[in-house]
């Protein structure tokens, strides 16, 4: 099934997934209704309308509603129509109960009565690509009583109009044709005969997000744009057991950090996800100080379960690092309850206010007297001020209109406590309590999404929504800051916090001073202790415009300067209300108590709030409290710095010169964070590679004393199994056999001129036919040409491998017939003699080890048929995960996220949502990439050869030859499109810089990736990995060790490509090997792995010219083939601590220890001021070299370049030395060198040949351009990115916040690395801080 296109509109509706052609009704026929009496044919009872429902047309879909109306008892009303904007073609429309909404304003002043009761009934559709209607939602419920009465729309209308349908004869008598199809995007995944309350019931127990088309890519690209772009940023995703995306959770930096200033009090808004959105959002919410919306996290889930929003607000917690709100202010779900109530179990959770008091038209407008019972409901909510007032309203209302049986109002009741505001007055709210008639707290996304509104849409308008609020308070601070409100009064409250509160909270406290005015009488009732109680009395507006005299009452304590009103509003609002004023004015109090004074209202409140977490109260091991402290004193640091282009200019000096001092703090080598044994080889099991396999584990226990084959439930055969023994081979398989019910035979075995068998062919018994010899006998023919069987071969580990595998056979099996076949009597070794027991061999047990072996390429001997398994594994589309490996890559980058602001992760998934490819890169990686990039190997090991983790790694070589990660990939599969999309999202990870060479193995899907994705990258083969596979891949021939020494000769030791021919095309016709296929892949490839043909490719080192010469896995020692993805995640840290290390201690070395020399050769001395110590131990190599360097001479002048020829005495295999001829070119003008040998670009210095020449030449020292800086050691290198902000406007200040934040990101990232920056960090943090106070102070 595939997702359909959404229709060219402005206004879309969501689509639905049809099943190729329209499924049928049950009776296999579509169901036909008669248009004129609207009864379906053949039955008494009308089908319902249900999602997935097709029609034909569109007055189709309108005469079918129509009959069920009619048939049910209400009439039909077209609520909305979409249409095209060229063709004015309809392409969508909503049908609803005439008792839907409300009338409108201008028509409640008419004398006729209000008939319409805010019925939600209805049903919505849109027209497919079939050009069918599809019906895509259905509410069937309706909120009044429904009857027989002959309405309007009953009547004979067509197309939804008003204007009347003419009859004919045509029409007369029509029929519609029904279908049913599968709509799984609108929430019935799939059941063509549900009804609503089924989709809903369905809908609550979801376990996959709904994705339509595009979707996914939308999700990817935004995540990792906002990774790339936007330091700090965070986010999550929850897969459920089957690998499918369920939940995503997301939080910018700008919403971090508002979540430490404004996270005491959160909405929870669910409205897209509840009422079904086609983006199925859940945003949390606060109030800044400046009372503005503030977003504090997006999710996105799959259904409205506990399990997601437990999921949800876990992930968001982790972001606060444990923080929980006072207060969350959700709608009413149990769901929601039940996860606020195990994941926040100390905030107050309170339901919504404005949300019920929304609902009380569709839930109560179906009431006779409608109006009096909602003028009740408001009084009693609004307008009570105790419990026992309430509870008395309460009780009138459902008892005078004879309601205390409805449902909804129960049940209202039974959760009063946590709504009421009565019962709320101890619960601080900030304002967003909606504790007063009128008011509202507009969403944050509010004409941003509609029930319409797609995901990909959404994403886009993400950004736009944030950038607006974003400006919004940046706004609102400069005004606030720059201007003084006007004072309407001469009350000192109102001067006091004139100076102090933003100007929108201003506004909102002077409204209450305004209204102490309306206050005429404050009177002290009564004394108890040293609190005095007061009434105030207020005139307030009643019903009818009438003014109303209400009594509050005033508790005052004048000792502890606390003041409360029993109307709560400081809670609810933030600030004291009027008849609190009026008491403190009353009792001479010319100011606010400052307890009363709320910090998150101040103007400054963001420059000058830090949550107390001091150096003595962070924990020295805990990377995340070094953060989280250092992040937070850096927000203030930004904050104060943006206000003025003069604040600005200070903070970015400031941040430089920090910048420099944390650099010059060096590690401690004894840092508790930082200490990596280098002496200890890392904990690894070497026999995991090994098991032994008996009884219920699978093996057989092969032989018994009575010659039968012992043992239950044989594995079955697979490529890349291994055995000890040819016999272990032939046992397991004999075993497999009469498990299943056949018998075996030995169709083929290969042996060497030494008789050593190294191959072999396991057969069924009925494989191939009777010779022609056999077949004029008068026995008659059993076999059949079965094709099952199993090859194996002799591998270098002295081990046998399965090599090919064909399980299916074309005769019958069956183990339970009994039948008794030769190879099952007791025999060894899979021929006729038989096998000669002693008492220790009795009872034997193979041992089976487990390697998978798969050339990429197909380029196995001819023996080696891994078509079959190729195509398997090719077709992965999703990423095999085993129990818990979900969770720890959840644990892993949830942690990494919150003390790593730069950390990128991205995922892949395929159409069905659920994961296919997952890519990640640490901070440090992505810096080191600026360094290191030039040459990259791509390592595919463990993904080629089946390992437990399908790991990709991005390596490079850092200043002292070391390995350096730069960036790790798990992939479903060796497939082109995933590994093109792990080279993107790698490349997008480094800003579309692409190294100047890739080093890969050989494999034709990885060559057409690197293509595509890398078109101008220099693409080579991995020649270690190919001479590796020399055993392996010709250790069968006859003459091996010949073979191998021709090969060697002629890779390591051609000076030019023309020498590599000849002696290739030597090596293949003396021993008749041209036809190998193996070997003609390879020369086919040879411009690609040969040194000879690489010399004009700088490759650093990275590329072995010497035999024997390997290129070592970076995570050699930490995984191997049966480390499970959680354990490897554990030991990745270390792994990555352990290199830091190391280069750590190398810089230590060189900067610090004076390099020993073995010559006096004027080069040597100049490099050992400037390399490492392990690159000039390799160059000193080539110095020693020269020695052996002997009659270099000038062989040819051709203008400003000379030809030198230099003679070399080389070690060649079998301990034998040879006299090399080396020709250098060198100009002396340009002071250009240039040997044959290429060493300068394969390594990276020059070769001993160049250096005879200079050292002829009278030169002293080595030509700069052949000193490369990413060898020196006078470099300083900072692996911390620097987020440019080239052409920002300074005179912006949400430019200049946005580029203050990024330049002090590097700080931060710099003092998280050790217990000593850290402590530097944030003394230079202050010190900051103070320089900005003091321009503050000069304004």
């Amino acid at each position: 099934m595939e997702e359909e296109e959404a229709s060219p509109s402005n206004d879309q509706l969501p689509e639905g997934k049809c099943n190729g052609e329209a499924l049928k009704e049950r009776d296999s026929g579509p169901t036909e209704l008669d248009g004129q009496n609207g009864l379906p044919e053949g039955k008494k009872e009308f089908v319902a309308p249900a999602v997935g429902m097709e029609f034909e047309s569109y007055d189709d879909a309108y005469n079918y509603y129509n009959c069920y109306a009619k048939e049910v008892g209400f009439r039909v009303r077209v609520k909305n129509s979409w249409f095209k904007r060229n063709s004015r073609e309809k392409y969508g429309a909503v049908l609803c109960c005439s008792s839907q909404g409300f009338k409108r304003i201008k028509d409640v002043n008419r004398l006729r009565k209000e008939t319409r009761t805010g019925c939600p009934a209805m049903i919505r559709m849109r027209v497919m690509d079939s050009k069918r209607w599809r019906v895509l939602e259905v509410t069937l419920e309706h909120n009044h009583l429904l009857g027989a009465k002959i309405y309007k729309s009953i009547k004979k209308m067509g197309s939804g109009t008003k204007r009347k349908l003419q009859s004919s004869s045509d029409a007369e008598v029509r029929t519609i044709k029904l279908y049913r199809a599968l709509v799984i995007d609108a929430g019935v995944n799939g059941n063509p005969n549900s009804n609503a309350r089924e989709v809903r019931n369905f809908s609550e127990h979801p376990n996959q997000l709904n994705l339509r088309k595009g979707d996914s890519q939308a999700i990817y690209n935004y995540l990792c744009r906002m990774q790339l772009t936007n330091p700090n940023f965070f986010y999550l995703m929850d897969l459920n057991d089957e690998g499918h995306l369920r939940n995503v959770f997301w939080v910018d930096s700008h919403c971090r950090a508002s979540c430490g200033y404004f996270g005491d009090v959160i909405y929870i808004d669910n409205t897209c996800l509840s009422n079904r959105y086609e983006t199925p959002l859940v945003a949390l919410v606060g109030i800044n100080h400046h009372g503005q919306t503030v977003l504090l996290g997006c999710g996105l889930l799959a259904g409205e379960t506990s399990e997601s929003y437990t999921w949800l607000f876990k992930a968001w917690l982790t972001c606060m690092s444990g923080q929980c709100p006072q207060t969350i202010i959700t709608d009413r779900c149990k769901a929601l309850q039940n996860a606020i109530a195990e994941v926040f179990p100390k905030s107050n959770h309170r339901f919504s206010l404005l949300h019920i008091m929304k609902k009380v038209p569709e839930k109560l407008g179906g009431l006779r007297n409608y109006d009096a019972i909602r003028k009740t409901f408001v009084k009693a909510v609004y307008e009570t001020l105790k419990v026992i007032e309430f509870e008395a309203a309460w009780g009138f209302m459902v008892q005078h209109f004879g309601i205390t049986d409805h449902e909804w109002l129960r049940s209202l009741y039974e959760d009063r406590a946590r709504w009421a505001p009565v019962y709320l007055k101890d619960i601080f709210f900030a304002g967003m309590s909606s504790s007063r008639p009128g008011e509202n707290v507009s969403p944050f996304f509010e004409k941003y999404v509609h029930k319409q509104t797609p995901v990909k849409e959404f994403l886009d308008k993400y950004e736009l929504a944030l950038q607006k609020k974003h400006k919004e308070e940046t706004l609102a601070d400069i005004e606030s800051r720059n201007s003084s409100p006007t004072l309407r009064t001469r009350c000192s409250f109102e001067l006091q916090l004139s100076k102090l509160y933003t100007r929108e909270i201003f506004k909102r406290f002077q409204f209450e001073v305004e209204e102490m005015y309306s206050c005429f009488s404050t009177t002290q009732l009564h004394v108890d202790g040293p609190i005095i109680i007061f009434l105030v009395k207020e005139r307030v507006l009643g019903e009818g415009n009438r003014r109303e005299i209400r009594d509050y009452e005033v508790l005052y304590n004048r000792t502890a300067s606390e003041v409360r009103c029993i109307c709560s509003c400081f809670n609810f609002c933030g600030y004291l209300c009027r008849h609190a004023l009026c008491v403190l004015n009353f009792n001479g109090v010319e100011e606010i108590p400052s307890k009363y004074i709320l910090s998150r209202w101040k103007k400054d409140y963001k420059r000058l709030y830090v949550p107390d977490q001091g150096f003595n109260n962070v924990d020295v091991v805990d990377r995340i409290q070094w953060f989280n402290q250092l992040y937070r004193s850096a927000l203030q640091v930004v904050e104060e710095g943006a206000i003025s282009l003069d604040h600005y200019k200070v903070a970015l000096q400031a941040f430089e010169e920090s910048l420099n001092r944390v650099h010059e703090v060096e590690e401690k080598q004894d840092s508790p964070m930082d200490r990596v044994s280098l002496n200890t080889d890392p904990v690894v099991d070497d026999d995991a590679d090994e098991f032994e396999i008996e009884g219920d584990c699978g093996i057989t226990e092969c032989i018994g004393q009575s010659g039968v084959i012992q043992g239950e439930n044989p594995l079955p055969p697979a490529v890349g199994m291994e055995f000890e023994s040819y016999e272990d081979v032939y046992y397991f398989y004999n075993c497999y056999a009469k498990e299943q019910g056949f018998g075996v035979r030995v169709s083929n075995t290969w042996y060497r001129k030494s008789k050593e068998r190294y191959r072999g062919k396991l057969s069924c018994s009925s494989a191939g036919f009777k010779k022609k010899s056999e077949a004029n006998r008068p026995r008659p023919e059993t076999r059949t040409g079965c094709p099952a069987m199993i090859k194996f071969r002799l591998m270098e580990n002295r081990r046998w491998r399965i090599i090919e595998v064909e399980l299916d056979h074309n005769h019958l099996i069956s183990p339970a017939s009994g039948k008794f076949y030769k190879s099952h009597k007791h025999i060894g070794l899979g021929t006729k003699r038989a096998l000669q027991l002693d008492g220790a061999d009795e009872v034997k047990k193979i041992k089976l080890f487990r390697t998978v072996v798969i050339d990429v390429e197909g380029n196995e001997s001819a023996e080696l048929s891994d078509g079959e398994f190729r195509t398997t594994s090719s077709k992965s589309n999703q990423l095999r995960l085993k129990e818990g490996d979900a969770q720890a890559v959840h644990n892993y980058f949830s942690g990494l996220q919150m003390t790593d602001p730069n950390f990128i992760y991205v995922v892949d998934l395929n159409e069905k949502g659920c994961l296919r490819n997952l890519f990640w890169i640490d901070a440090r990686s992505r810096a080191a990439y600026g360094y290191f990039g030039d040459v990259v190997v791509i390592d595919t090991t463990c993904l080629t050869y089946k390992y437990e983790v399908p790991l990709v790694s991005f390596v490079g070589v850092n200043h002292h030859g070391q390995s350096v990660l730069l960036g790790c990939g798990l992939l479903a599969g060796e497939t082109i499109e995933s590994y093109t999309w792990l080279f993107r999202a790698w490349l997008t990870c480094m800003l579309g810089r692409p190294p100047q060479a890739i080093i890969t193995d050989q494999c034709r899907t990885l060559q057409a990736a690197v293509a595509d994705v890398f078109p101008r990258a220099s693409h080579c083969l991995s020649l270690s990995c190919i001479m590796q596979k020399v055993p392996e891949k010709l250790g069968e021939l006859y003459e091996f060790e010949a073979i191998r020494m021709a090969l060697n000769n002629a890779v390591y030791y051609s000076l030019r490509p023309e020498e590599f021919e000849a002696t290739w095309e030597d090596m293949v016709n003396r021993h008749g090997i041209r036809d190998h296929i193996w070997l003609q892949t390879l020369y086919e490839d040879r411009r690609r792995w040969v040194p000879v043909y690489l010399k004009e490719t700088s490759l650093a080192g990275m590329f072995p010219t010497r035999p024997n010469e390997v290129m070592e896995s970076f995570f050699d020692g930490y995984l191997d083939k049966r480390t499970s993805l959680k354990e490897f995640l554990d030991k990745y840290e270390q792994a990555l601590q352990e290199n830091h290390q190391l280069e750590t201690l190398a810089d230590m070395d060189s900067r610090n220890s004076g390099f020993t020399m073995k010559s006096r050769c004027y080069f040597e001395l100049q490099l050992a001021k400037l390399y490492t110590n392990n690159i000039l131990r390799e160059f000193e190599r080539e110095v020693e070299g020269m020695y052996s360097c002997f009659g270099t001479r000038q062989i040819n002048v051709e203008g400003q370049i000379m030809t030198y020829m230099v003679r070399e005495q080389i070690d060649v295999e079998a301990n034998r030395r040879e006299t090399r001829d080396f020709e250098v070119l060198y100009n002396a003008t340009e002071m250009e060198v240039l040997c044959v040998c290429g060493l300068f670009n394969l390594r990276g210095y020059l070769c001993r040949h160049a250096l005879s020449v200079l050292h002829q030449n009278g030169m002293e020292e080595i030509p700069p351009q052949y000193i490369l800086s990413r060898w020196r050691k006078d470099i300083k290198r900072s692996y911390v990115l620097n987020h440019s902000c080239g052409g920002i406007d300074v005179n912006n200040p949400v430019h200049r916040y946005d580029h203050l934040y990024k330049c002090i990101m590097q700080v931060v990232e710099e003092g998280r690395k050790s217990q000593d920056r850290y402590k530097d960090t944030v003394q230079a943090l202050d010190e900051i801080l103070s320089k900005l106070h003091l321009v503050q102070g000069h304004l």
